[in-house]
Order: structure tokens, then sequence, then C-alpha cells
């Protein structure tokens, strides 16, 4: 049953409302805030350092194309309006500077009900991790310019130029600014520091400073600090020293200043030529070498197989031969292999292959090309039993990295 309100008579009659419609109707009202609060918390802005000066924000646009408005605050300073483009949900925010602390915050053009907000500094950026091979080492160190600058070489105030140049360095390198000590005569008596100031240069802009250290007490003998982006030699960037520790006990020709620059954006060449070269001694092979590529090679694979006379092999090519008969590996990162391995009447036939690396993704193996000696149409290298009239029995277990163990008996 529904229950009419107590008015006065000279009130006009649409003033009466039922209960029940007045309540819905306050619902409805408190509804509005509660909605615009939930479409400000699925905008969700988010909000990454991506150099020492820049910052990108990430938003989404619950209200389909309303206009969102994108906010910012310097430290304790006012809230300004970052321009945006239309229907956009990413905004660089660049030209920052590193150390001062940033607070971002959107809503709609329609509501000030705000987003989440995003406090951030430029100099959380976190550089892109260096890749390393298998064997720990920095990926392809292509070269280190201009060469090692003793610590008692380094002044105050000169610019060290990156690149050595003329000729350029074609390609956008990683650069990574190294301090390194090398304790000839392990002498730790005395507890020295050795502290450098160096500032990252482009042309005359400073883009950024940092702190190299080596010391004896905490046995740090070698640091590196990174680049954030590839740079190229066309750019003129320079190292320029801006402070450096003089102590008297400070081992300044033990210490030294490197560039080390790591291109990764040359691909692996799966045609990448090695040369494959055999050597021989009383009819039996006794090593096999190889020109070792530069590449991203992480590996080679070498292969041969050996057909004994008897075994009616009617082939006359590498490749038939291969196929006729499994053969063996090894996978070794040096361009040598000494072959311990002795064959009655036949011939063997050896192939090898530069195994690369893609330098965003190490673990990812890229098999080159199969190489032969004197190419794939060759007949192969014909071996001779040295001892006819004995028996012999060679066991010979292979191993990782070219080591094996042979019984002969």
């Amino acid at each position: 049953m529904f229950k009419f309100l107590t008015l006065p008579m000279e009130l006009n009659k649409q003033h009466i409302c039922f209960v029940s419609f007045c309540w819905l109707l306050s619902a409805f009202i408190l509804s509005a805030p509660l909605a615009l609060a939930q479409a400000s918390k699925d905008i969700a802005l988010q909000a990454q350092a991506t150099s020492p000066t820049a910052i990108t924000l990430r938003w989404n646009n619950p209200a389909g194309g309303e206009t969102l408005i994108l906010e910012r605050r310097t430290g304790d300073g006012a809230f300004e309006v970052l321009t945006t483009p239309a229907g956009s949900t990413t905004y660089s925010d660049e030209n920052l500077t590193p150390d001062a602390l940033y607070t971002y915050r959107i809503h709609l053009e329609t509501q000030n009900v705000y987003s989440n907000e995003m406090v951030i500094s430029a100099n959380t950026y976190i550089p892109q991790a260096i890749k390393t091979g298998q064997d720990g080492q920095v990926l392809k160190p292509v070269s280190q310019s201009p060469g090692d600058i003793l610590y008692s070489n380094l002044a105050v105030g000169t610019k060290y130029p990156i690149f050595q140049a003329p000729p350029c360095l074609e390609g956008s390198y990683w650069v990574g600014v190294q301090l390194a000590y090398s304790p000839v005569d392990w002498n730790a008596d005395d507890n020295w520091t050795a502290a450098l100031e160096v500032e990252f240069m482009q042309g005359e802009q400073v883009l950024w400073t940092k702190s190299l250290t080596n010391n004896m007490q905490d046995q740090l003998f070698q640091q590196m600090v990174f680049h954030y982006a590839p740079v190229s030699c066309v750019d003129n960037y320079t190292v320029r020293v801006k402070s450096k520790s003089t102590d008297t006990n400070i081992p300044q020709e033990k210490l030294t200043l490197t560039f080390i620059l790591h291109r990764d954006d040359l691909p692996f060449d799966t045609d990448v030529d090695v040369n494959l070269m055999v050597a021989k001694e009383n009819n039996q092979v006794t090593a096999v070498g190889w020109t070792p590529a530069d590449d991203f090679v992480g590996h080679y694979d070498l292969e041969w197989v050996f057909i004994a006379s008897h075994e009616n092999f009617t082939g006359t090519t590498a490749a038939k031969a291969f196929a006729f008969k499994e053969g063996l590996r090894i996978s070794t990162a040096k361009p040598l292999y000494t072959h311990q391995f002795f064959y009655p009447n036949g011939k063997i036939w050896f192939r090898i292959r530069a195994v690369g690396i893609n330098p965003q993704y190490p673990e990812h193996l890229i098999p080159g090309a199969w190489q032969y000696v004197d190419g794939a149409d060759n007949n192969g290298i014909a071996t001779i039993n040295a001892e006819g009239s004995l028996n012999w029995q060679a066991n010979t277990t292979l191993a990782e990295d070219d080591k094996y163990k042979k019984i002969l008996q």
C-alpha cells in the first residue's frame, strides 16, 4: 500500500509524490557520483620513465569518445594541463629535469573527478639490459676506443671521444664507460680509493653525470655505467672528466678508463664464411681449423663422417656421404679442433657451420649454412690404416666444449 505525504492544501498537486518514487529518485542522484568515481578508477593511469629526461604515461578511456584531460605538477607547484591528441591513450612527457619529482593525474573533460595520481621522477629510468653470451661476456664488444686511458693521464675538463674517427663506425652502439684496476703485483697493503665523476656529452650538451669508483678495501676493481640509448659516430659523443680523486696512494698507472661499444642491430649472417681447413699426418687427419667469424657467433658445430672401404658407398660428394651415414658432431667456441681419431682404409668428410645468436634473445640459436672442405662436391679425404697387422680398440667419450676422454688399447 502506498502512502501519500501530508501537505498543505495550497500546494500545487505536482509537489505531491509517492514515498517510493522519491526514494528511487534520490537513489538515482546518489548513484551518479559513484558511476563517475568508477569511471575515474577505470582510467588506470600508469607512468614509466623511458630516459633520464622523459616519462611515458598510459591510460584507459572507459568513456569511449569523451575527451580526457592530462595534468602534471612539478614538485609542490600547481597542476598544469598537458596537450594530448584527441582519443589518445598514451603521452610522452619529454625534456624533463632528471632529479625533479612529477605528479600526474587525468580526468574526463566534463567532470572534475580525477584518476589515481602517479608520482615519479625521470631518474628512475632503468636502461635496457646489456646482453651477455654463454661465456658471460658482453655480446659484441666491437671495439674499445680511443683505447685504455690511464688514470694518470685523465685531465679534469678534458673531453674524450667515444668513437675514433675518421673513419666512422657504421650503425648504432650501446656505450659503456668503465673504470678498471689491473692488480699486476696484487699489492693489497694500501687501502686506496679512486673516484671519477664523468659527464656524457653530445656536442656541448651534458646528457648525464655519473660516478665511477674503484677501491682496495671493498675489492671493487671494475665499475661500468651505460648510456641509456644507442648512439652513432656522426653525432659527436664524448665523455668529459668532471672531477678526479688524486690521493698519492692511488695506483694511477694500473687504473684505466675504457669505452666499450656494443652493437646489437647487426644480424647474424647465416652464410658467414669460416674457411674450413684440415691437417693430415701419416694418412690420418690430425687437426681441423677454421677462420673465426665475428658477428654474433655463439659457437661452431663441427661434424665428420667416416665411411670404410668395405661399406659399399658409391657416392662421391660430402652431401651424399652425410646422407649415407650418421656422422659425429662436436660444438665448440674455439676455431681449432685436435682430431684424436684413427681410422682404417676409407674416406672421411668434414663440414662445419657457425651457430649465431639473436642479441635480443641470446637463448635463441640461429644455425648457419653448412660448409665443407673444398666445397660440398669434394670426394672426401682418404685414410689408410698405418698398422694393418695389429688389432686396435679405441673408446672415445666426448663432452662439451671440445673436451674428451680417449682409451686406446
